[in-house]
C-alpha cells in the first residue's frame, strides 16, 4: 500500500471515528467497495464462482479455529471498562443485538423483544429444564442451571 493511500485512509478513519462523514456519502462508498469486491472474486462464470465458494466454505471448515486473534480481540475488547459498556447496555445488559420492529423501540423495549423472540423460536414455557447461559429470568417455574 502506497504512503498516500495509507495517509488517505487513516484520515477516512480518523473522520469516519468522528462521525462526520454523512451517511449518503458512506453509502456511496460501501456501495463502491461491494463491487471492487465482487470484481476481485469473480471468477468470470456463474460455476467457477461457485466451485470457487465451494472450495472457500471447505478451507473454513477444516480450519481447527472458529476465529482469528482473538487474544488481541480480547485485549481490546477488555480495555472498555464494565461500566461504560453497562451504559451502552439495556435492563438485562444484553450484549448481541436486540429487536427494533417498528423502529420507535427504546433500547429497553428492543431488548426486551430480542429475548422475547429467542423463548418463541425455542418453544420455551414453564415446566422445562432451560441452561441459561445469560440473565433469563422470565420463566420462573423453570429448573434452571445458569452459567454466568
Amino acid at each position: 500500500m502506497s504512503k498516500l493511500t495509507e495517509s488517505a485512509l487513516n484520515v477516512g478513519y480518523s473522520l469516519l471515528d468522528k462521525g462526520v462523514i454523512p451517511d449518503v456519502i458512506l453509502r456511496v462508498v460501501i456501495r463502491a467497495l461491494c463491487r471492487q469486491r465482487l470484481r476481485e472474486i469473480n471468477m468470470g462464470s456463474m460455476e467457477a464462482n461457485h466451485t470457487a465458494k465451494m472450495k472457500w466454505i471447505e478451507q473454513v471448515r477444516a480450519r481447527s479455529t472458529i476465529a482469528d486473534y482473538t487474544d488481541k480481540a480480547n485485549e481490546q475488547h477488555y480495555e472498555v471498562p464494565t461500566q461504560f459498556i453497562l451504559s451502552c447496555l439495556g435492563p438485562y445488559a444484553k450484549y448481541s443485538c436486540c429487536l427494533y420492529p417498528t423502529g420507535k423501540e427504546t433500547l429497553d423495549e428492543a431488548e426486551i423483544l430480542m429475548l422475547e423472540s429467542y423463548c418463541k423460536k425455542a418453544s420455551l414455557r414453564d415446566g422445562l429444564d432451560i441452561l441459561d447461559l445469560g440473565c433469563g429470568k422470565e420463566y420462573a417455574f423453570c429448573a434452571k442451571s445458569s452459567m454466568i
